[in-house]
C-alpha cells in the first residue's frame, strides 16, 4: 500500500526549504515585523535589525517545524501509524482553512454592520419642514 506519509519523509531538505520560501512570501506577518526598521535612525541600525529579524524568524520557524516533525515521527513509530504525518497534515490544514473562513465571515459581518450604521446621504428627503 502506498503511503503519502512515507513520501513526505523522503522528499528531502530542498523541498522543505522551497516550501518555506514560498510561505515566506505570503501574508502580512513579515511586513509588521519589518515596519519598525523604517523608524530607526540609520541604515546601519535598520540593517542590523532586519538581519536579526531574519535570523530570529528563521531559527524560530526551524525549531517549530523540527519539533512538529520529530513529534510526528515519534508518535508514528510508537503508535504504529505510518500514515500519521499525512493525517496530521490534513487535520491542521482543515483547522487553518476553518480559521480563515471564520476570519472572512466575521470581517464581512463587521463590514456589513458598519455600512448599515453609516448615515445615508440623500437617501431620504426629510428636512422637518412642510
Amino acid at each position: 500500500s502506498h503511503s503519502h506519509g512515507a513520501h513526505i519523509l523522503t522528499m528531502g531538505p530542498k523541498a522543505f526549504i522551497t516550501t518555506g520560501i514560498f510561505h515566506g512570501f505570503s501574508g502580512t506577518g513579515h511586513l509588521l515585523g519589518v515596519l519598525p526598521a523604517l523608524m530607526l535612525p540609520s541604515w546601519k541600525i535598520a540593517g542590523s535589525y532586519l538581519g536579526a529579524f531574519c535570523m530570529g524568524t528563521t531559527i524560530a520557524m526551524s525549531l517549530f517545524t523540527g519539533s512538529v516533525g520529530q513529534a510526528s515521527v515519534f508518535l508514528r513509530r510508537h503508535l504504529d501509524m505510518p500514515d500519521l504525518p499525512a493525517k496530521l497534515s490534513m487535520m491542521t490544514s482543515f483547522i487553518a482553512i476553518s480559521v480563515g473562513c471564520v476570519w472572512i465571515i466575521s470581517s464581512l459581518i463587521a463590514t456589513n454592520s458598519t455600512s448599515e450604521d453609516a448615515p445615508h446621504s440623500g437617501a431620504s428627503h426629510d428636512s422637518g419642514r412642510d
